[in-house]
């Protein structure tokens, strides 16, 4: 097995990591969905706060997740949950 591995869409690197990192802590929805089945939930950002975002889901839950191309309090945006 590799110590690192690049994810690669359209001849562009999506992401260069090692097995791990990719696994847990995909960059963006191609990498999470390349590297296998996932569950996801949409909602909406109600607060940025360094590399951590609350999303409100539409019955209400609000979730604490990673903030991964999260740029505006107010976006639409989805969530992997591990």
């Amino acid at each position: 097995m590799s110590n690192r591995i690049a994810v690669f869409n359209d001849g562009h690197v999506q992401q260069l990591s090692t097995p791990d990192e990719l696994y847990e802590r995909p960059v963006n929805s191609f990498v999470a969905h390349f590297i296998g089945e996932n569950n996801t939930i949409s909602g909406v950002v109600k607060n940025i706060d360094g590399d951590e975002a609350l999303i409100e889901t539409a019955s209400g839950e609000v979730i604490k997740a990673r903030a991964v191309l999260v740029n505006t309090v107010g976006d639409k945006s989805t969530i992997s949950p591990s």
